[in-house]
């Protein structure tokens, strides 16, 4: 999406939400509605919802008992191709948009919780797109190794001498 393209829906919900397991609870994302233009982001508009900082213990607490939502692994399509499927309880993220809380909803208090970027999406920022795809490959190559020609000219990270796994 470009600069100049319109903005998403106005307001976002969660999905389906299932029942909470019987010794704990799933995560559920607030509902977020889209900000009127604001020069605060450089695509002028970002999802927002507030977060009341007098709840944060009730919220730790929450979070203290909170179990992975089902869907979250992607799986397999009646063709073998790969589905995700949406999770419960969450809603999906828009590439290049933030998503913001107000704290106390106070807009002069806003704290960027998430913005998913694809190559796609950072297009619309052309002095640091080439930048970051250079970035994302080295990491890439980092992680999972770099093949050659079949040949394997680094390795990943995961399999370099005196690595100590967990679990």
């Amino acid at each position: 999406m470009s600069l100049g393209e319109a903005a998403p829906s106005m307001q976002l919900k969660c999905p389906s939400v299932v029942p909470d397991p019987p010794n704990g609870c799933y995560p559920r994302a607030p509902e977020f509605l889209l900000s009127q233009q604001t020069r605060s982001y450089t695509r002028g508009y970002a999802y927002v919802s507030t977060w009341n900082t007098a709840n944060r213990e009730a919220d730790y607490q929450q979070l203290l008992q909170a179990h992975m939502p089902p869907n979250v692994a992607p799986g397999r399509d009646d063709d073998g191709g790969l589905e995700i499927k949406p999770i419960p309880g969450m809603i999906k993220l828009i590439p290049g948009v933030p998503f913001v809380y107000h704290l106390d909803g106070n807009p002069g208090k806003p704290v960027t919780v998430a913005c998913l970027q694809t190559q796609e999406s950072l297009s619309a920022y052309p002095m640091i797109a080439s930048d970051v795809q250079n970035l994302t490959d080295h990491l890439f190559n980092l992680t999972f190794g770099k093949v050659k020609d079949g040949v394997l000219t680094q390795k990943p990270i995961y399999q370099l001498p005196g690595l100590k796994r967990n679990q």
